[in-house]
């Protein structure tokens, strides 16, 4: 199960000046959101994601924890220890 960026939204964030610099943590979060969706939907079926599999999702939680239009997503270290859990 993965979330789908609402790609309606975001042209409307694209064209407004003060909006457009949330774009970036917009997806970002969707991004973070999709990896926690997988892993709960992994621990809920009781299954392992493969070593592979989790370092890529580990990669892509640490590039989503850099800042973004000077903000930080703050779940980021509790999806990060959902996944280190399974």
């Amino acid at each position: 199960m993965h979330c789908t960026p609402d790609r309606t939204k975001v042209p409307l964030l694209r064209a407004n000046a003060v909006l457009s610099e949330n774009v970036e943590v917009a997806m970002a979060l969707n991004e973070v959101c999709s990896i926690g969706i997988e892993v709960l939907d992994a621990r809920v079926r009781g299954v392992n994601l493969d070593a592979s599999r989790v370092q890529m999702l580990l990669a892509k939680l640490a590039e989503s924890a850099k800042p973004k239009a000077e903000l930080l997503i703050q779940i980021v270290p509790g999806v990060k220890a959902l996944l280190q859990g399974l």
